[in-house]
Order: structure tokens, then C-alpha cells, then sequence
């Protein structure tokens, strides 16, 4: 049950985005089959991660669709758990969409319900995803704080979605204006995506170095 979760949580971010779509299926399916070995979180880790990869994908549309329809049947049967998890994924999912508003307003309410958990390494996700939103709603010091509780929490071994926390302070130098900064900030993002074999994550720095008028600086 729970090496679905991860197996279709690596998938997705080497970029094998329909073996993690299939993965976490099997996995809904599993847990469903067998109450003896359901987890914690219950249900809700699996179509956040069939969500997160159909965003990986592209497939945008569909990818809110389905987080939406699970985030609210997961509200009508108390679970908390699609609350934080389902919320954060919509967070991205609006964030890729140009939506910074509803971004802001999906991780907002994420990052609250995470703070009463305790999951820190989720809420180090939620924190980031809050700080891009705030970023490109051209909330500096709102994505200054963010980043900030981020840094404080007590989980400094923890080094996943390390690329995508440079991504967000390198669009925070952007937004002071500072491109020497920022490039060397995607940079490093680009790097460390790249020595964990993180293909989605690699090639989102890539474009971010490109869009900030360094193309020649992606490389192959």
C-alpha cells in the first residue's frame, strides 16, 4: 500500500507520468481490497498523486477535475487528510494554470490545516507552493514570510523538493529585481533536480532560466 504511494511519487517526477497514474490506481485499488493495511492518511495520498501527475502531463484541466471531485468527497466523509493533501495539489494545479489567486487561496488553506497536523514535510511543500503563489501576485513580503516558517521548521535533514524550494527564491530575486541572483538560484535548482534524476523538476528550472532570458544557459 504505502510503496505505492512512493513508487507512484518517484514515477511522476522522473517523469514516468503514466506508470504513476497506473501505480496509484493499483494502489486505491489495494487499499480498498485490504482494511488490515489501509494507512493513516486513508485514502487521499492516492488521487493527489493521479492529480499531481496528470499536471505533470499537462493535462490541466483534467487534473482539477479530478482533485476537485476527490477533495470534496473526501470533505464529505471527514477526512482532513484530502483537505491538505487535494488542497495543495489544486495549489500547483492553479499556479500552472496562471491563477495565482485561487493558488494563494488552495495553499493558504493547506498550509492551516497542515500547521494542526504536524506533517511537517508536507506543510515544507504547502509553505513553498504558498510562496510561489504569493510571488506571482507579486506579494513579496507575504512570500518572504512563507519562506521564512519554511526555513524554521525542525526538518533540516529533509532534502526533498529541495529544486523546487530554489525555483520559489529564485522568483522571489526576480521580483526584487535582481536576474544575477535568480540565475544562479535556477541554476542550483537545475543541478540538484539533475543529480536526483528529477526530470520534471530539471526541466521546470530549465524553462524558468529561459523565460528570464538565459536560453543559452539550459544546455541540451
Amino acid at each position: 500500500v504505502w510503496a505505492c504511494v512512493m513508487g507512484a511519487w518517484g514515477l511522476a517526477r522522473t517523469g514516468q507520468i503514466g506508470r504513476a497514474i497506473e501505480v496509484a490506481a493499483h494502489g486505491l485499488a489495494v487499499y480498498r481490497a485490504a482494511p488490515q493495511a489501509r494507512l493513516l492518511w486513508g485514502p487521499a495520498p492516492y488521487p493527489t498523486l493521479h492529480s499531481w501527475a496528470l499536471l505533470f502531463r499537462g493535462e490541466l484541466v483534467d487534473a482539477e477535475k479530478a482533485a476537485l471531485a476527490e477533495y470534496e468527497a473526501g470533505l464529505s466523509e471527514g477526512g482532513n487528510d484530502s483537505e491538505f493533501l487535494l488542497g495543495l495539489v489544486l495549489a500547483m494545479i492553479c499556479i500552472g494554470q496562471g491563477r495565482p489567486v485561487s493558488a494563494t487561496r488552495w495553499a493558504s488553506e493547506s498550509v492551516a490545516a497542515l500547521r494542526g497536523h504536524g506533517r511537517l514535510i508536507q506543510l515544507r511543500s504547502a509553505l513553498y507552493t504558498l510562496a510561489e503563489a504569493r510571488t506571482l501576485l507579486g506579494d513579496v513580503e507575504g512570500a518572504t514570510s512563507a519562506l521564512d516558517e519554511l526555513d524554521g521548521l525542525p526538518i533540516p535533514f529533509v532534502r526533498l523538493m529541495d529544486s523546487e524550494v530554489l525555483r520559489v527564491r529564485a522568483w522571489l530575486r526576480v521580483a526584487h529585481r535582481d536576474t544575477v541572483g535568480a540565475t544562479a538560484l535556477f541554476e542550483r535548482a537545475m543541478a540538484v533536480a539533475r543529480d536526483s534524476g528529477d526530470l520534471v523538476w530539471e526541466a521546470a528550472a530549465a524553462h524558468d532560466l529561459a523565460r528570464c532570458g538565459f536560453p543559452e544557459r539550459v544546455g541540451d
